[in-house]
């Protein structure tokens, strides 16, 4: 048979066609309209990806409610080297050193942010024109902030936002970032020293790509 056209494979991968027992055949066949059936499955993976990252307008008032209700720490209160904004320091970039994190290398490149309070693992990977970032709080003190944060990306020239909700193991992926320098925050589901407005952890300056 012809090479299907796009639009058929869109329909069988995006639509839920069934392809037919001849066009089974030829996709196993074909090494022409293999990678092309494949290219557009993981496609439509990354895309749910995305539309289960992004939190709904319930969520993001819940964390802001959250940020406002829990009062502020006096510094008596807060253990040392802990601040009401915790701003996070570059410790690792993978472009600059022969180092593993925590979790092995793959494509594009990794990012080691660090402060008293927690790590932050962030890898960037090129999406076409834009980058996506997969990245993960790992908190010291578990039992003192906890999972999920509401992340936020704001590109400092444009002011452009992007959000999403990590998961319950401080796992989160922002899709769509394009170049630029951004400050990435994450506010905590809860934690004692949750300012009365702001996030708590903060990573400022951080370079696309």
């Amino acid at each position: 048979m012809e090479h299907p056209q796009e639009s058929r494979l869109e329909a069988i991968v995006f639509a839920g066609d069934s392809p037919t027992s001849v066009e089974q055949a030829h996709f196993a066949a074909c090494t022409a309209c293999a990678p092309r059936l494949h290219n557009l499955q993981h496609l439509r993976q990354e895309l749910q990806i995305a539309s289960r990252s992004q939190p709904s307008a319930e969520q993001i008032s819940r964390y802001h409610a959250l940020a406002s209700e829990i009062p502020r720490a006096t510094l008596g209160q807060r253990i040392s080297g802990w601040f009401e904004t915790v701003r996070m320091s570059l410790a690792l970039d993978s472009r600059q050193a022969a180092l593993g994190l925590r979790r092995a290398a793959g494509f594009g490149h990794r990012l080691l942010y660090s402060s008293d309070l927690a790590d932050v693992e962030l890898l960037l990977e090129p999406e076409g024109e834009f980058w996506q970032i997969e990245g993960d709080c790992l908190p010291f003190a578990p039992d003192e902030i906890t999972a999920p944060y509401l992340v936020e990306s704001r590109n400092e020239a444009s002011a452009a936002l992007i959000q999403a909700e990590s998961d319950a193991s401080g796992r989160f992926r922002l899709a769509d970032v394009a170049p630029g320098h951004y400050i990435l925050t994450l506010t905590p589901a809860s934690g004692p020293l949750t300012p009365a407005s702001g996030p708590l952890i903060e990573i400022a300056g951080l370079e696309i790509p």
